[in-house]
């Protein structure tokens, strides 16, 4: 379907900025983390730079999964999916509700305020998910039924406002029975398994043929089994017992596995023939090999973990951006790279050549964090993994902005 004038990037570019917004505040916090954790001190030029984010590492992970993740994907499912599906977008009081609950949450949780951050966390997520269930889970516009992926990417948004409920009721009651932090993830994991399996063909310009939508039902079937694997795979490592560390890491190979399965990528390229070029194949084909090559990463450092052959610190740190950063910006690299476009209404065969330089930062960032935590060798290139990691990720949203506005000026021009 294509979008005129960019309309549904317009009503969520709100969210949109808000979710860029809580990622560079929590990309810095994180940064500067991890060059304490390697190299620091508050004298050397980047510690006094990043002095103001001491005394809010513990904010790290809750704007970057509570905060970008949730408000990229809620974007997604108020604005470009509700109008692909339904012929229009979320209502301005849903938008407007969701950027009311989100931002006091954030300012709450830096403020050192947790309970009351996740309480209204809780609840705009579980606005995102109202909505889709709403939305999703009706008839389309053309009165198809809803399909695997309008359950799972409905499922995702009320899976995580359970698990934050379940996690503050266990702290009112005096325990903690798993990491909040790391049973989150799940969320990004399972968001994107919802629909690549969908997108994937939709973005090659395949034809829904007979033969295609008797494939897709195979297709589905496995990335149900990839996104259970995933989500059960996250909750069982987040009660940081060993044996449930191992069935995670174990249970998130399996998701790799039937995830990559679940896309049909080589048919799909096979099938989209000269209509696409080639260049937009090989960038898709190339990031969603990687983004399911760090899944598998995720899925070892927790076998590691749980086994004991590897510093738990490290292991962690390296399975939680592997899904974080590995998984989700690849696919975001991959994917957005046309799909950004195809919401504003640019033909497939216009789309711009993707630019290698995010993806290989990127990489090589998770490259050398994962290589020192594990061999403890190169402490300063890994404190530069940081840095080259929200380089790539600037550099691919700003590139990619710009040659929107500039395609869709000379449309309206034209």
């Amino acid at each position: 379907m294509v979008f005129r004038d960019g309309l549904p990037l317009v009503k969520g570019l709100p969210i949109m900025a808000s979710a860029l917004a809580t990622l560079i505040i929590g990309g810095l916090i994180g940064i500067s983390y991890l060059h304490d954790l390697t190299v620091g001190g508050v004298g050397d030029p980047i510690g006094r730079v990043l002095s103001w984010t001491r005394g809010l590492y513990g904010s790290h992970w809750f704007l970057a999964v509570m905060g970008f993740t949730v408000a990229l994907v809620s974007m997604e499912v108020l604005t470009l999916l509700s109008l692909e599906w339904s012929g229009r977008v979320a209502p301005a009081w849903v938008r407007a509700g969701f950027l009311a609950l989100f931002w006091p949450a954030m300012i709450l949780y830096l403020a050192g305020q947790q309970y009351a951050a996740l309480a209204l966390a809780s609840a705009y997520t579980g606005l995102a998910a109202f909505y889709a269930s709403r939305t999703l889970l009706s008839p389309s516009q053309y009165g198809l039924r809803p399909g695997h992926y309008n359950y799972l990417l409905t499922l995702s948004p009320a899976i995580l406002a359970v698990l934050t409920l379940a996690w503050l009721a266990s702290r009112l009651l005096g325990g903690v029975y798993f990491d909040l932090a790391l049973a989150s993830i799940a969320f990004p994991v399972t968001a994107i398994i919802a629909v690549e399996s969908r997108d994937i063909p939709l973005l090659l310009g395949v034809r829904p043929t007979r033969e295609f939508i008797a494939r897709r039902k195979t297709l589905a079937w496995r990335a149900i089994v990839a996104y259970i694997a995933a989500l059960l795979g996250l909750v069982a490592a987040s009660t940081r017992h060993p044996a449930g560390l191992v069935l995670g890491g174990a249970l998130l190979l399996v998701s790799a596995a039937a995830s990559m399965a679940s896309l049909g990528l080589p048919e799909a390229i096979q099938a989209s023939g000269k209509a696409v070029p080639g260049y937009v194949r090989s960038n898709l084909a190339v990031h969603l090999a990687l983004a399911h090559a760090w899944l598998a990463v995720a899925g070892a450092s927790l076998l590691a973990w749980g086994l004991g052959l590897g510093p738990s610190l490290w292991a962690m740190d390296t399975a939680v951006h592997a899904v974080t950063l590995g998984f989700m910006f690849n696919v975001i690299f991959g994917v957005d790279a046309v799909l950004l476009y195809g919401h504003a209404g640019i033909p497939l065969s216009k789309v711009p050549r993707p630019s290698p330089v995010p993806g290989l930062l990127l990489n090589a960032a998770l490259i050398l964090r994962a290589v020192h935590g594990f061999t403890g060798l190169a402490p300063g290139l890994a404190a530069l993994s940081g840095p080259l990691a929200g380089l790539g990720i600037i550099f691919f949203y700003l590139r990619n902005i710009a040659k929107l506005r500039k395609l869709i000026a000379s449309n309206r021009a034209g």
